[in-house]
């Protein structure tokens, strides 16, 4: 069983980043790794250049660790911290 992975209108906005630096600001379980994971997957699987993207910084993705990433606490954007929806 495959599961189908539908973006919301908000996630539907980081899929058509276009180059540039990229900051995305969620609680957490808002969906901010799978939707990064998807955006990488669709960068790696075009596989062709795009004149939107600075192409020559993909082989950063090589590279990366867990150390290149900072956590941000987004606790002010939540309504109520059990009920992890956003103000």
């Amino acid at each position: 069983m495959t599961n189908t992975f539908i973006p919301r209108p908000s996630q539907q906005q980081i899929l058509r980043y276009n180059g540039g630096r990229l900051g995305i600001a969620a609680v957490p379980g808002a969906g901010k790794t799978h939707i990064l994971s998807a955006l990488a997957a669709q960068i790696i699987h075009s596989g062709a250049p795009d004149e939107r993207r600075d192409n020559d910084m993909l082989h950063l993705l090589d590279v990366l660790t867990g150390d290149d990433f900072e956590a941000v606490d987004a606790s002010v954007l939540m309504v109520d911290v059990d009920s992890g929806e956003a103000k």
